[in-house]
């Protein structure tokens, strides 16, 4: 499991638009480059992605549920909510081992 690196939170339709152009062209163009057109793992992988993309494009408000958000802003807001990057990383390291 991992969240998206992605701007797709952004106000504007058109900026949404752009950065899940760029972000979802990547993502199809490695799903065609791995797995066949008629693979019925491609389909499911297709048909969530397209919810995926209909949320961050055609909705608003509390109806858009899809908010991915940059490494950056994430960094931000654990950084404003008393949280530090390092904290957050080798608290999940420790878990983790």
């Amino acid at each position: 499991m991992a969240e998206q690196e992605a701007s797709h939170n952004e106000i504007t339709l058109d900026a949404r638009l752009s950065n899940s152009l760029k972000y979802y062209s990547a993502v199809f163009d490695s799903v065609d480059s791995n797995l066949p057109l008629d693979s019925p793992v491609r389909i499911k992988i297709e048909e969530m992605f397209a919810r995926e993309i209909r949320n961050v494009i055609a909705c608003e408000g509390r109806d858009r549920y899809e908010r991915h958000e940059t490494f950056e802003k994430w960094q931000q807001l654990m950084e404003q909510g008393g949280s530090g990057a390092w904290e957050y990383v080798i608290g999940n390291y420790c878990r983790a081992k």
